[in-house]
């Protein structure tokens, strides 16, 4: 943004030139005045321009804050336009210090004040904050002479330092020794007595007091007062004290020079710029982790009764009664920040920073206090709840619910049926859902199985089997059928319907190869019918027309001989298909082949009907006792491009050419095609937050180019923008986790099921994060180093997505580099009354809950609560005060 106002002031400056170099001559001794006042303006203009320059150079200057103090150290100089008569010169302070090369455990170190030392700091004294830590300085150290930029700091204990260099910036500090208030015009005005405030800048700064920014007027160093101190989220509001010590937020001196003209008719002008660095983001991030010591930050709603009580060693949140509705039953308690530390989640201060958008990651963890686990359960997060109210509960509320869950069509679930899709009745699923109209209308979204198939054979093509000995397994078209498959593998005749060849017999299929994962339990389960000569009850085995399941192993490149796993020992005709599983965890991590063998012993009673085998699968489970659910949940504008080309980044803004639109880059944008060079252009989607749109019509319009401020010219096109649904939308990314993992441990693809185990938080313990995928297609966490040792969760591709059946609902496909295209991980959600507030409109709902239903509902547990958020770190950052 500034680059873009620094250009409109040098075309300015430039067209005052042209008219000058015609006005000249034309003036009379009684018009010199008159021109020398024209050519002081155009000085303080290029003085003013000098500051916007420095201004877009730094806040372009890189991601960290190192490498844009390094952008500091570049600024000094004189700068010429093309015009050869407008010129510009900086010099530029900083009220702070960068360390150079430090070292943990040492008390002196070298550091460096980016551009110069300001000369109205004579000394280092009082004392500095470097890593959230405070150290008394054993001074006063005197600042070199000149200006100078490099100084040697004695601190009085040992330095400990963080591994991220933009922490370990030592800023000015000190200890506040009192409070005095006037009041002007009516209003309260406060100023601060300081232990020593001879390192802060005399005007226009900024100070971190506990979790807020204040702002002060004026320095006055002989009695060490701040003068006219204001909070800048909230202006006149009435200022707390805080009894730890407070620190001066970054800020620089900037002294900018124009000058207009040559020679004699040179004019110059000096102005001083107090200026409050801003690194682009305005937000901090706050986390709060509920471990459930007591429920101060919860609201039980109507029908609901929850407890905190010890669950396994650990305190949880239970719940002990639940609502009923018809057959159905549900709780909800609703997350309702009362003690300090949660009310630092301030959704109304997120949303401040990004001009009515809300976003934030969650989880929690979801255990049963029965063994097993009940039969039928849906248990987890709710969010963007509104109408929940205390009175209403669940059934009265509209939001996204997203829960582990098992049910069926039938009332003894106790789980609304719009919940539980058809195709999961009675298996254990993680379902993404909505309620609105107050909870009238119930949709689910979409749903993926807590099961990993790792083969499945419905045997409709008849790929996946083939005949291993003999000739009498039949991929067979009638008679008997499973869940309404026309094929499967019969042994039998199918003209007489009977296993009777006139002799002995032996038959066996076999599937393709199987790579089992390494984690356990590993399953092997089929469908099947027969009705074949029992085997003696004595000796199963050793009896008649036996139907076996076995094992071969491919190891030291070879297949070995099979291995017996599994023998069918029921009466001669059960009357129906049932279903057979086999643990395979003993050979989790190795390469087998699945083989069903048929064997007449002899050539007697052989005129049964045979055996049927029909879709086989091996599959890993998830537990979900103690498992952890997630939810990433970016509310955004959604703007799909293409021709992406220089690269696209968080924290720019994009400019639409022809609305004229403005908004802030909030994720890496989500690719589908291209590296964002100029041979092979991006295509993908933005999200997008902190508009400016000025159109009433659409926010961007198909084919409108974009371009990033202060960047180069047009940097993609819009490929397709609907501004009903793009305009404000939820997207929705999951993940869950589990204690009782098992495996080979995490690794660097979060989309398979080779995770860390996550247990329940001890004391002391944070919570684990999942990555994200970066520009270039990466998995990064925020610090840009996402390794195995940080997978535990398990992100969310969906199985099926209701699209056709939710209006607004869509998924998003993204590319990485190691997986490819991955297209059911991201969801884009428009349901208007599910949408935070436009701003300015506070949030008035409760936003987030924990919700159980169903039999299983009062069996159910929660612990470990987390939620971050990126709330306001200034709302009004003060303008740069020239002097």
């Amino acid at each position: 943004m500034m680059g873009s106002a620094l250009i409109g002031v040098v075309i300015a400056i430039l067209v005052f030139s042209i008219l000058a170099a015609a006005m000249v001559p034309m003036i009379g001794s009684s018009s010199r005045q008159t021109a020398a006042g024209l050519l002081a303006e155009k000085a303080y203009y290029m003085a003013e321009s000098g500051f916007r320059y420095a201004a877009s150079r730094y806040l372009h200057g890189g991601s960290s804050q190192v490498a844009r103090n390094a952008v500091l150290d570049e600024l000094d100089g004189n700068y010429t336009l093309s015009d050869g008569q407008s010129r510009f010169g900086l010099r530029v302070y900083s009220y702070f210090f960068e360390p150079i090369n430090p070292a943990s455990g040492t008390t002196l170190f070298n550091a460096h004040c980016p551009g110069s030392c300001p000369p109205d700091m004579t000394a280092i004294d009082g004392m500095v904050k470097i890593a959230d830590a405070y150290y008394n300085i054993q001074g006063p150290i005197p600042i070199p002479g000149g200006g100078g930029d490099n100084v040697t700091i004695i601190v009085d204990n040992p330095l400990v330092l963080n591994p991220d260099p933009d922490q370990n910036i030592a800023y000015p500090a000190t200890n506040i020794s009192g409070v005095t208030t006037r009041t002007v015009n009516g209003n309260t005005i406060y100023d601060l007595q300081v232990d020593d405030a001879s390192m802060f800048p005399r005007r226009n700064g900024r100070i971190q007091a506990g979790d807020v920014i204040w702002s002060y007027q004026f320095n006055n160093r002989s009695s060490n007062t701040l003068v006219d101190v204001r909070d800048t989220t909230t202006p006149g509001a009435a200022i707390t004290v805080p009894l730890t010590p407070i620190a001066l937020v970054p800020e620089v001196r900037v002294d900018a020079t124009g000058s207009y003209g040559a020679g004699s008719l040179q004019v110059r002008r000096e102005v001083v710029y107090y200026a409050p660095l801003q690194s682009g983001n305005t937000a901090r991030q706050e986390l709060f982790t509920e471990r459930f010591e007591t429920k101060s930050d919860w609201t039980d709603t109507s029908g609901t009764t929850t407890a905190v009580g010890q669950v396994a060693g650990n305190n949880a949140l239970q719940v002990q009664a639940a609502l009923t509705s018809g057959d159905d039953t549900a709780s909800l308690t609703i997350f309702t920040p009362a003690t300090a530390e949660a009310k630092r989640v301030d959704y109304d201060s997120a949303r401040r920073v990004t001009l009515g958008y809300l976003s934030y990651d969650t989880q929690v963890k979801i255990g049963f206090d029965t063994t097993p686990v009940p039969d039928y359960y849906a248990a987890g997060l709710s969010f963007r709840l509104s109408n929940a109210g205390t009175a209403a509960g669940l059934f009265g509320s509209n939001g996204y619910g997203i829960s582990f869950l098992r049910g069926s069509d039938s009332a003894a679930d106790g789980i609304p049926d719009e919940l539980v899709p058809a195709a999961i009745q009675s298996q254990k699923a993680i379902v993404l859902w909505q309620q609105t109209s107050d909870g009238a209308r119930r949709r689910w979204l979409a749903y993926r199985e807590m099961r990993d198939r790792f083969f499945d054979a419905d045997n409709e093509s008849n790929q996946q089997f083939h005949q291993l000995v003999g000739t009498r397994w039949d991929p067979h078209t009638g008679g008997r059928q499973h869940n309404g498959s026309t094929r499967n593998w019969y042994y039998g005749n199918d003209m007489t319907l009977t296993y009777n060849f006139g002799d002995t017999d032996f038959g066996v299929i076999e599937s393709d190869s199987i790579t089992l994962p390494s984690a356990v339990p590993i399953t092997l389960a089929f469908w099947s019918w027969h009705e074949t000569e029992p085997g003696r009850p004595d000796n199963a085995i050793s009896g008649f027309d036996r139907k076996q399941v076995f094992v071969a192993v491919f190891e030291g490149g070879i297949w070995g001989p099979r291995q017996l796993v599994h023998t069918i020992n029921r009466g001669p005709a059960p009357g129906d298909w049932y279903r057979e599983t086999v643990d395979l965890s003993a050979y989790a991590g190795k390469t087998v082949r699945i083989q069903f063998g048929f064997n007449t012993v002899d050539n007697l009673n052989n005129n049964y009907e045979g055996w049927y085998v029909d879709d086989v699968q091996v599959y890993y489970d998830w537990p979900v006792q103690n498992s952890t659910m997630g939810v990433r949940l970016l509310e955004a504008m959604v703007v799909r491009f293409e021709n992406g080309y220089p690269e696209i980044k968080v924290g720019s803004r994009i400019r639409g050419q022809v609305w004229n639109t403005h908004a802030t880059v909030i994720a890496p944008p989500l690719l589908t095609q291209g590296d964002w060079s100029e041979a092979n252009p991006a295509r993908g989607v933005l999200l997008l937050n902190r508009p400016a749109v000025s159109n009433p019509t659409s926010a961007f319009s198909v084919g409108e180019a974009l371009d990033v401020i202060g960047g180069s010219a047009r940097q993609a096109t819009v490929a397709a923008f609907d501004d009903a649904s793009d305009r404000k939308a939820n997207i929705i990314q999951a993940y869950y986790a589990s204690e009782g993992q098992g495996g080979t441990g995490g690794n660097t693809d979060p989309l398979d099921l080779n995770t860390n185990p996550y247990p329940r938080l001890g004391p002391g313990d944070e919570p684990a994060w999942p990555p994200e995928v970066d520009g270039d297609g990466n998995w990064t966490n925020g610090d840009g180093n996402w390794t195995a040792a940080d997978d535990y969760f398990r992100q969310i591709e969906w199985d099926a997505v209701n699209d056709g059946n939710v209006t607004g609902l869509s998924p998003i496909a993204f590319m990485t580099k190691d997986q490819g295209i991955v297209p059911n991980a991201v969801l884009q959600s428009h349901q208007a009354d599910l949408q935070s507030p436009d701003y300015p409109a506070l949030l008035s709902n409760e936003e987030i809950g924990l919700h159980a239903l169903g039999a299983g509902a009062t069996d159910t547990y929660f612990d470990d609560f987390s939620i971050r958020i990126d709330v306001a770190k200034s709302d009004a950052i003060p303008p740069p005060l020239q002097q």
